[in-house]
């Protein structure tokens, strides 16, 4: 992947940022051989994988609100377009994606940070999907949170939990994930 980001932030006020961002990109896959089944009883085959292969724009804007006081709350909600197109000759994996996401971040305590968001993306592809008569459509609902603290001002320890919901017009793309991760994280400042 080859992909190239540009943002520009204004602070409005003490208390205000907000955002605009435009990205564009190109998307390579190369197929590999898999075995097709785990006990590996049946030769390689190709995996398939340039198919997906694409160019992709996209544009973001966001806004954030400080609040002062008890656990210094910031507040923040963002949206983002971006429209992928397909090279490899399959326009049921070109698409047309929005999504918004409101978040919260808070310091409840010395050395803590607490923050979480929630969101929703639709992605509608432009073509009948491969074998159906009807073009895809996904809508995806997503929540996450994230508990902080900070040993010292290099080394952090995070509790990261996440939950996903897709919901698709095409039930093999129908699923929901639940993620829950604990990490060390060092910031060389």
């Amino acid at each position: 992947s080859i992909n190239l980001n540009g943002e520009w932030t204004r602070q409005i006020g003490q208390d205000n940022r907000i955002f605009f961002g435009a990205l564009v990109g190109i998307n390579r896959y190369s197929d590999i051989l898999i075995y097709p089944l785990i006990d590996r009883s049946l030769p390689k085959v190709s995996s398939g994988s340039s198919v997906l292969s694409s160019k992709f724009w996209g544009v973001s804007a966001g806004w954030q609100r400080a609040l002062g006081g008890a656990m210094q709350p910031v507040f923040s909600l963002g949206v983002n377009y971006i429209e992928e197109d397909n090279e490899r000759g399959r326009p049921d994996y070109s698409l047309d994606r929005f999504g918004v996401r409101f978040g919260i971040a808070l310091t409840p305590a010395p050395k803590w940070g607490l923050s979480g968001g929630l969101g929703y993306q639709k992605a509608d592809y432009s073509r009948n999907f491969f074998g159906f008569a009807t073009a895809r459509r996904d809508k995806l609902w997503f929540a996450d949170m994230l508990l902080t603290y900070y040993v010292d001002r290099n080394l952090s320890i995070r509790l990261e939990s996440a939950y996903s919901k897709q919901c698709s017009n095409i039930g093999l793309y129908d699923y929901d994930r639940a993620v829950v991760a604990i990490k060390a994280r060092y910031d060389f400042k």
